[in-house]
């Protein structure tokens, strides 16, 4: 399995050769170190190109079906890396479109990453969930100066999300502005193609979804900018204009992946640890090789039905200790009542029969 996690490791552990950009500094050592610590506690998904290929058909929606998919988009762990063959997925987007009228030049493959991952980890206030995105350039790994935030249920307001991410002396901007912003910066994470299908800055539904997104300063910006805070403000709206090109439908593509993911599947354990790739050097290092248990997760479509069997048969013998992901559950009480709770990720199992890693394979379901 191609993998573009442990190059970003490598990239990491010689940030010289291997990471764009980079500026030694005392913030930035510190930055590395802790993204390191992070990225190794994550857990891991690669979108296969059957599945990529089915997502970005099915986020070619209606805004109003990509609103109720927003609401499932949840992601199943606090801190977790998901990661994609972007020529493939940029290719199929592409062909889509052409299909529609609305693009017909060639794509640049020169200008296009070979792989894109983004880590997602809970901000510190639990009110919403950061998305850093890591891609290839020039060779190097390339580390976006923002992140993206979004709420799965609820419009972030300018005082909640600029709580931790306010700079000194920076006056907050009044929600008028903060609307206008959120409109800005959520169309392009969107897709300005898309927005151009499905309607413009009034719709409702790309509003309710651009309202539950936001971008900051990413915690890794000093790694490649060795600016002081009151500097960043005057470098904010060209790092924004770059953002936007950047990410360009990317939100768009996870809330369509996320909300598969969390969509009633079935799941089975195929082989049994996943085995290294062969060796190799990057960045004048060796490559980590992890051997990690591959779960292949076959998702429907986003209409299918099926019924559905269980992570591991023999669920009541004792398991080892082991990370069970956030999910969907659905009570159903005596008057025929249905609710659909959120359960979040849980450690569970015994540690004193050992430790399971999971990554993960994310498929499309066949039929």
């Amino acid at each position: 399995m191609d993998d573009f996690f442990n190059t970003v490791m490598a990239a990491l552990a010689e940030p010289r050769r291997g990471l764009d950009r980079y500026k030694k500094s005392r913030r930035g050592e510190y930055a590395r170190n802790r993204l390191r610590q992070e990225l190794l506690g994550s857990q891991r998904f690669t979108v296969s190109n059957s599945l990529s290929y089915e997502t970005v058909k099915a986020s070619f929606a209606k805004p109003k079906v990509m609103a109720g998919m927003m609401d499932m988009a949840i992601p199943p762990f606090d801190n977790m890396w998901i990661e994609w063959d972007e020529p493939h997925r940029v290719k199929t987007v592409h062909d889509m479109l052409t299909s529609t009228g609305l693009r017909t030049e060639p794509i640049k493959e020169d200008g296009v990453s070979s792989r894109v991952g983004y880590h997602i980890h809970k901000r510190a206030d639990g009110k919403c969930h950061e998305y850093q995105m890591f891609c290839m350039t020039e060779g190097k790994v390339a580390i976006a100066p923002m992140v993206m935030c979004m709420n799965n249920a609820d419009a972030i307001t300018s005082e909640a999300f600029l709580g931790e991410h306010q700079f000194q002396n920076a006056p907050p901007p009044n929600e008028k502005e903060w609307r206008e912003t959120q409109i800005d910066n959520g169309m392009p994470f969107l897709g300005m193609s898309y927005c151009q299908i499905h309607g413009d800055r009034a719709t409702k539904h790309i509003c309710d979804l651009v309202f539950r997104m936001g971008n900051a300063i990413s915690p890794n910006f000093v790694l490649g900018f060795n600016a002081e805070p009151t500097e960043v403000m005057d470098m904010l709206k060209p790092l924004q204009k770059n953002m936007r090109i950047m990410s360009d439908g990317d939100a768009r593509y996870l809330i369509t992946v996320l909300a598969m993911l969390n969509y009633p599947h079935k799941t089975v354990q195929r082989g049994d640890v996943q085995q290294a790739a062969a060796s190799r050097i990057q960045f004048g290092r060796r490559v980590p090789r992890n051997e990690l248990r591959v779960l292949e997760i076959d998702l429907p479509k986003p209409l299918g039905t099926t019924k559905y069997e269980k992570m591991f048969r023999g669920m009541g013998s004792p398991k080892r200790q082991h990370v069970r992901r956030g999910h969907f559950h659905t009570y159903i009480y005596r008057d025929g009542r249905r609710e659909s709770k959120w359960i979040g990720e849980q450690v569970v199992g015994n540690p004193e029969l050992g430790k399971i890693d999971h990554d993960y394979l994310l498929n499309r379901r066949n039929g």
